[in-house]
């Protein structure tokens, strides 16, 4: 009697991008924003072919804080980068911050012999690795310029003698058309594969020359389409205070994810006062779907700045007798008084 000739195939395991990693709730490739919290706002990460439009504060400039996030996360996961500020963005890119020192980590030969486990479980790693999609930075060390790859880093100077909108668009047309031929070559494995991380600060601010009013709604129209077919993701900041309500509404439509920073005033109740200020989420992509690919259960954090990181976090009020007990107090102290 002749065996079965049946076997079991193997699962394929798939191997993406470095510092990328597939949705497993719509499927499409993301990046990582560099900031925990903000990945998880967004379902996990930034997908990539997307625009993130960050609304500038009117007195602070704390969204610069989130462009050092994207940004040093590019510097950690060798993506390419493409830089257009006014500010010296990437000498100031917080330094990645090692839980565990790889020395520390025992081997497999220093583990006693009545240490070991089920023979199912003997080809898993003994110490849980730390996660590669989204790494921790701490803002109180800096990135040294001289780690930053110089033919993965394109600073690109605005152009303010001609069409300033034209010619950035040409420039990083030119570069992300070099990357995906690169990309394209056949047979070329995943772990070469290169994302590009694009970073706009000050989009449309008065500095920008143009030739036509409406410049920036048809840059972001043509960037949004070769983003889309491009292994690239862009993040803009947008001083949307100097810009007219209509103008705001295009450009915040083109986008896909919308989002806004602002700082705590000095009227702001008390029960705000451990914050520095509100992140506001307003828009987030629904690509090849009908309802936006992340639910909120509200559209409004408060977010820290510490000396080594930022944290976005909801909202949360003491409970109802203590933020009236001291009005309680003033006006028992009051009708004391008279």
């Amino acid at each position: 009697m002749k065996g079965s000739s049946f076997v079991r195939k193997a699962p394929v395991k798939r191997v993406n991008p470095p510092g990328t990693k597939i949705s497993p709730i719509h499927g499409h490739l993301l990046v990582s924003s560099g900031l925990h919290d903000l990945d998880e706002i967004f379902g996990g990460g930034i997908m990539v072919g997307t625009i993130v439009l960050i609304e500038e504060d009117v007195h602070t400039k704390f969204y610069q804080s989130l462009f050092s996030y994207f940004l040093a996360e590019g510097v950690s996961s060798a993506h390419a980068m493409v830089v257009t500020s006014p500010n010296p963005l990437l000498t100031a890119l917080p330094s990645s911050s090692a839980t565990r020192s790889v020395e520390s980590e025992p081997t497999p030969s220093d583990v006693p012999p009545e240490l070991k486990i089920a023979w199912r479980y003997k080809n898993l790693s003994l110490q849980q690795k730390g996660d590669a999609f989204c790494h921790s930075f701490d803002f109180s060390r800096k990135i040294s310029p001289d780690l930053l790859p110089p033919d993965k880093v394109h600073n690109l100077t605005l152009q303010i003698e001609a069409d300033s909108y034209r010619a950035l668009y040409a420039e990083c047309a030119s570069i992300l058309h070099l990357y995906n031929s690169q990309n394209n070559k056949p047979g070329l494995p995943a772990d070469s594969v290169v994302i590009t991380r694009i970073a706009i600060e000050c989009f449309a601010s008065p500095s920008w020359q143009s030739s036509h009013p409406k410049s920036a709604v048809r840059f972001l129209n043509v960037m949004k389409a070769l983003l889309r077919t491009s292994l690239a993701t862009c993040i803009i900041s947008f001083p949307s205070h100097l810009h007219p309500s209509p103008l705001r509404q295009q450009i915040k439509h083109i986008c896909d994810y919308v989002v806004s920073m602002t700082s705590r005033g000095p009227d702001s109740p008390d029960a705000f006062k451990e914050y520095s200020g509100f992140f506001h989420v307003q828009k987030l992509p629904s690509i090849n779907n009908i309802l936006p690919t992340a639910s909120l259960d509200t559209s409004t954090f408060g977010f820290k700045i510490k000396r080594h990181r930022m944290t976005i976090e909801p909202i949360e009020l003491p409970p109802e007798d203590d933020r009236s007990g001291d009005s309680s107090s003033t006006s028992t102290s009051s009708s004391s008084s008279s």
